[in-house]
Order: C-alpha cells, then sequence, then structure tokens
C-alpha cells in the first residue's frame, strides 16, 4: 500500500492560481519542495535576467502533513490550466503518495472535482538567493505600481527607479516623448519609504518584466520594493493568506 507523503488542503483554491500564474510569467517549470514548515519553490528564468521565490507557510492551510521533505516537479501549464478552474468558494486538497508519478489537486465546493496532474523530473540544484545592496526600501500599493508601469509602456521599454529623500519617483524617456510618475507618503500610495544616506538612488529595469512581476498585484495585500544604484530589483509581495512571493530582477546597464 502506498504511503500518502503530502497531504494538505488550502482554503483559496484561487489563491493559488494567482500565485502561480505570477511565477509562470518567469519560469515554464518549477521544483516544488514541501517541507515541515511550508511549501517552498525558487528558480531562474532562462535568460538569467530575473528569479522566483516562493514561500507558503504551513499555517496558511487549514491541514498540512509532510512525512518527509519532497520535492515535485511541475509544468507551470498543466497546474495553471488546472488552477484557472477553480470556483470561487472552492478549497484546494493537495496530496501526493509515495513514488508516484502525479500529483492530486481536488477542488471541495458544491462539487468535488479531483485532477492528476503529471509530474516531470527537474534538477534539485535550487539556485541560491543572493544578498542584495539595498539601499531603498519602499512600500507601495500594489495596483498602483501596476498602473505605473504601464503609465511607462506606453513612452519606453524600461523604466528608471529613482529614489530621494522624501519622494519616490518611476520615469521613463525616449524617442516618443518622456513620463514622471511621483510617490510620497502624502499620497497615500507609498505607505512607508526609507532610504539609507543623502544621495539619489537610481537603477533602470525592462518593462516587459516588470510587466511580468506586476500581473499579481491586483491581489497583493503589500508590494516593497528594494533596490541600489544600477543594482537588481527586489520585488516581495504579500498575498492573502501568508503567501510570500518575492521577485529578482537584473537592472539595465543603458539609460537614454
Amino acid at each position: 500500500m502506498a504511503i500518502t507523503l503530502i497531504e494538505a488542503i488550502f482554503p483559496e483554491a484561487k489563491g493559488w492560481s494567482t500565485v502561480f500564474t505570477g511565477v509562470a510569467k518567469i519560469v515554464d517549470e518549477i521544483l516544488l519542495t514541501f517541507k515541515k514548515d511550508g511549501v517552498h519553490a525558487r528558480a531562474m528564468d532562462s535568460a538569467h535576467l530575473a528569479m522566483v521565490d516562493l514561500f507558503i507557510p504551513s499555517d496558511a492551510f487549514e491541514t498540512y502533513t509532510v512525512m518527509e521533505e519532497t520535492n515535485l516537479g511541475i509544468r507551470l501549464d498543466d497546474i495553471n490550466n488546472v488552477l484557472k478552474r477553480a470556483s470561487k468558494n472552492d478549497k484546494l486538497s493537495i496530496s501526493y503518495e509515495e513514488k508516484s508519478n502525479v500529483l492530486s489537486l481536488k477542488f471541495i465546493g458544491q462539487i468535488k472535482r479531483e485532477f492528476l496532474i503529471n509530474l516531470i523530473e527537474l534538477s534539485e540544484n535550487t539556485p541560491a538567493m543572493p544578498k542584495l545592496p539595498i539601499e531603498v526600501n519602499a512600500v507601495i500599493i500594489p495596483t498602483a505600481l501596476k498602473e505605473a508601469i504601464k503609465d511607462i509602456g506606453t513612452i519606453s521599454d524600461y523604466a528608471i527607479f529613482e529614489a530621494e529623500k522624501n519622494v519616490f519617483y518611476i520615469k521613463a524617456k525616449s524617442s516618443r516623448g518622456s513620463v514622471s510618475l511621483e510617490f510620497t507618503k502624502e499620497s497615500g500610495y507609498l505607505l512607508e519609504y526609507e532610504i539609507k544616506g543623502d544621495k539619489k538612488v537610481k537603477a533602470s529595469y525592462g518593462i516587459k518584466y516588470l510587466e511580468y512581476l506586476t500581473s499579481v498585484a491586483d491581489d497583493a495585500v503589500s508590494a516593497t520594493l528594494g533596490f541600489s544604484t544600477n543594482a537588481p530589483l527586489k520585488l516581495d509581495y504579500k498575498i492573502p493568506n501568508d503567501v510570500q512571493l518575492t521577485f529578482l530582477l537584473a537592472p539595465r546597464g543603458d539609460e537614454e
């Protein structure tokens, strides 16, 4: 008789759909590691420009049992095709049996629906999370950040993040024109703001990737930007049910 290594129930199936749709913007496949403290996943995109780091704590689940640490490789298209079939009030039941090649996903609602997703072999060499030199930390309303990136995209294919003592700017300039968005605590969109030192901090990032990174903004509780001059961007999201989703994005070296 096969031993069930993983058995868990998440209160909102739609929450998993939000998270994994965002992850799929960066990578096609990912290794989910089920540990006693929760579900971990980290991967880098094929161009080595962006990294995604996911943690769903065990406390976020209604029930969570992991007999032993287990690594499961999944194609994100496969899991997302299933998760998008979740109804608004569905719970998500997750289970995996020892030496099985499938992950069971059940929607618990008016009708119980079970889907079996075929697993894939993936390397267990998870990339290390780099320690970044953060000079600016800004907690911003997620939807405001998403709309700002859309505004920048009308003018340029990259955005300049610029921080001064009490003001955070997102700017762009190209042959089409220029645009500047100003965020302050007084505006209500910048919730917390900290900058180290008195010097201006400035870095630029590609719009296409920023659009990927802000795709989860509508469902996020908060977004925290961390960056330094000409250094990678760290974008931390808090998702409902204490889900933590972090993106890293390499800077662009050329500014117009």
